[in-house]
């Protein structure tokens, strides 16, 4: 992928989490009409939701993720909603298992997330999100060594299995609109951790995803109907 795509993408990072994190965000005006004083929507409000997004993400083995290809993968999680800034957001992702090179193959990566989530509303039912949490992330391949390459051979033993792991933070942001009965939603996230070669960027994933409230009083009216006897 360019650098000039993930130059982009960072600029855009940092204008979004400096305007969102400063900002106040629980209350949005436009056109001097109070938004938060409407009626709730079936997309607002406090509930548990669930998503599954298709992401592209870079495999940390040179330990530059700007020079490396984007793979595809996967993520889905949790979305807790309170009744103001910010909401937690739980999620697992990983890459499908590929080969890089004859050098690495069977290899793939992990991440676990536990994010703040804050968002600012555009307009009713569109709104901005940002982000920032804790990410744990691993790397599990099999190096065979065939290239001799000296920057990993002076790491890894020839045939063997390689799992690294790294712990550090996660940022990103996004934006999000209803499709109903669904929030279709677009992200970026730029994991940055902790590894033998020091503190960094790690990663640049890319998430397009779909979210869905958990229908909880709906569920529970039906269960209490369909057991009630007396």
């Amino acid at each position: 992928m360019d650098t000039k795509i993930y130059k982009r993408g960072l600029s855009g990072l940092l204008i979004f989490c400096v305007f969102h994190f400063i900002y106040p965000q629980n209350k949005i005006v436009k056109n001097n009409i109070d938004t938060t004083s409407k009626k709730t929507e079936w997309y607002e409000g406090t509930g548990i939701y669930v998503f599954g997004a298709y992401q592209l993400s870079a495999i940390n083995v040179q330990r530059n993720p700007f020079s490396q290809t984007l793979f595809n993968g996967w993520s889905a999680g949790l979305l807790i909603k309170s009744n103001s800034n910010p909401h937690l957001l739980l999620e697992y992702g990983r890459t499908l298992k590929t080969k890089l090179s004859s050098d690495w193959i069977d290899i793939y990566e992990q991440h676990a997330n536990a994010n703040a989530l804050f968002e600012a509303y555009s307009n009713r039912s569109n709104r901005f999100l940002t982000l920032i949490g804790l990410t744990y992330k691993r790397l599990d391949a099999f190096y065979t060594g065939k290239l001799k390459t000296a920057e990993y051979s002076k790491l890894y033993k020839e045939n063997t299995r390689i799992k690294n792991t790294w712990l550090g933070i996660n940022v990103g942001f996004g934006y999000e609109v209803s499709v109903n009965p669904f929030l279709a939603f677009g992200v970026i996230e730029v994991p940055i951790v902790w590894s033998d070669v020091g503190f960094g960027i790690n990663d640049f994933i890319i998430k397009l995803g779909i979210k869905q409230k958990i229908p909880f009083n709906k569920l529970f009216k039906k269960s209490k109907d369909r057991y009630h006897w007396f």
